[in-house]
C-alpha cells in the first residue's frame, strides 16, 4: 500500500492554517480587548528586578529581634551568703534538684564557724561558773 507523500511545505502549511482557525474561532476581538486591558481585582502590581544568571553558593540569612522566655523558671535562693569560688553551671544549662550550681570560698565560713565555736565554749564556761555561785550561794 503505497499513499501519496504530502510534501513538507504543504503539511506546515495546513498545520498553520489549522492553528490559525482554532486561535481566532470563537473570540470576539472587543471581548479579546478588554480581557488584556482589565486587572482583576486582588492582583497587585510588584516590581522586579532582572539580572544576570551565575552561579554560586546559596547564601541566604534570616536577622529577626525576638524575645525568649524559658519554658519553666525556678527561684534560687541562696543558704547563706559569701564570696562565689567557682560557678559550676552556665546559663542555659540543664540542672537537676538538689545539684550543686556554684561553690562558696569556705575559708571565710570556716574562720567565722570558728569563731562561733569559741563563743560557745566561753559561754559554757560562763555557765558552769554561774551554776558553782549559785550552788554555794555565793
Amino acid at each position: 500500500m503505497n499513499r501519496p507523500r504530502m510534501s513538507k511545505h504543504v503539511t506546515v502549511i495546513l498545520i498553520s492554517i489549522l492553528g490559525a482557525a482554532l486561535a481566532t474561532s470563537g473570540c470576539n476581538p472587543n471581548q479579546a480587548a478588554n480581557a488584556a486591558n482589565k486587572k482583576p481585582d486582588n492582583e497587585q502590581a510588584f516590581t522586579v528586578e532582572v539580572a544576570a544568571v551565575w552561579r554560586g553558593d546559596i547564601q541566604q540569612t534570616y536577622a529577626t529581634i525576638t524575645t525568649l522566655e524559658a519554658e519553666r523558671e525556678a527561684k534560687i535562693v541562696a543558704r547563706t551568703s559569701g564570696i562565689l569560688q567557682q560557678i559550676l553551671v552556665e546559663e542555659g544549662d540543664f540542672v537537676e534538684e538538689g545539684q550543686v550550681l556554684a561553690q562558696l570560698d569556705t575559708e571565710q565560713l570556716q574562720l567565722q564557724v570558728a569563731q562561733l565555736e569559741a563563743v560557745v565554749e566561753r559561754l559554757k564556761a560562763d555557765l558552769e561558773r554561774e551554776q558553782t555561785l549559785i550552788e554555794r550561794k555565793l
